[in-house]
């Protein structure tokens, strides 16, 4: 990861393994300077298992395990670039700014995006240069998206890589989509798979990587974003699926739905809630935005 951030100009907050040695390191800099670090699973997702760690309390969550490390934390904006790619180059689909919300005693767990956002000129081109940078070092195909940190000095901070369809995805897909990128009939998903398995995908209705780039190369203009929040229950229970409907008021839309009478434990997920900030702005959007925050929330009987 280092080394990938080196080679575009971008920088790695110091990341150190969860041995004792790194253990003691880590509650000096705390203890000496006033930084601060991170306890992080790299084999969870989600921001689960992401917790502060302190000069008291530095014991990783599962001492010495692979996955366990300590990282310098960052303070800035989080967002999440999604690619595509054949294996050769890639193209930069958007960015998405990440949204966090804290369930004790883990403060960063994902709670939804908003996007597609623009970020200037410079950190536009260092974000397509980091995409096909990675795709020339592992010949990685398909959607995968990759997370930084754009810090106080707009410097791009890289965090972590995703090789996979991520949680922002169906924001960008659906800014293709409105922005006729996309047409009827195509889909992220049938452009991935042209690029994964073109023998068997190569006539699928869905733009090959080399005609996104030049239907994009047209229409670079970010509009209107859309926004996504997850909705997490306040209560234990069962779900009323009928009266989770009433959350969608006001451009905003359910997914992810859980059956009618699904048990739902409480401060797990519920469920999401899409909109365009366009309809939002109808009104005043964080508030129209709660509002079925609570609606989704009071399905659970």
């Amino acid at each position: 990861m280092e080394r990938l951030a080196s080679a575009v100009g971008m920088k790695f907050p110091r990341t150190l393994p969860s041995d004792d040695a790194s253990r003691r390191h880590v509650s000096e800099r705390i203890t000496s300077t006033g930084e601060r670090w991170l306890c992080k699973d790299v084999s969870s997702s989600g921001g689960i298992h992401v917790r502060w760690v302190s000069d008291q309390q530095s014991t990783p969550l599962r001492q010495h395990s692979n996955s366990i490390c300590y990282q310098q934390w960052i303070a800035g904006k989080r967002f999440g670039a999604s690619y595509l790619s054949d294996g050769n180059e890639s193209v930069m689909l958007g960015v998405c700014r990440s949204l966090h919300t804290r369930k004790h005693p883990f403060p960063f767990v994902y709670g939804g995006s908003l996007g597609p956002v623009s970020l200037t000129r410079q950190q536009t081109e260092t974000l397509g240069r980091l995409g096909d940078t990675l795709v020339a070092m592992t010949a990685l195909t398909g959607l995968f998206g990759i997370d930084v940190i754009v810090d106080a000095q707009e410097n791009l901070w890289l965090l972590e890589i995703n090789p996979r369809w991520t949680a922002s995805s169906e924001l960008i897909e659906r800014d293709l989509i409105r922005r006729s990128i996309l047409q009827q009939h195509e889909s992220l998903i049938g452009s991935a798979c042209k690029c994964q398995v073109p023998k068997i995908c190569g006539e699928w209705r869905s733009p090959s990587l080399a005609e996104l780039k030049r239907r994009l190369s047209h229409n670079n203009q970010v509009i209107n974003p859309f926004v996504k929040k997850v909705v997490f229950a306040r209560e234990t229970g069962t779900l009323d699926r009928d009266a989770l409907s009433q959350a969608e008021t006001n451009g905003i839309t359910c997914y992810d739905l859980p059956d009618h009478g699904a048990p739902i434990t409480k401060g797990h997920p519920l469920c999401s809630l899409i909109g365009s900030t366009q309809s939002l702005c109808q009104g005043t959007s964080n508030m129209r935005l709660r509002n079925s925050v609570r609606l989704a929330q009071a399905a659970i009987r």
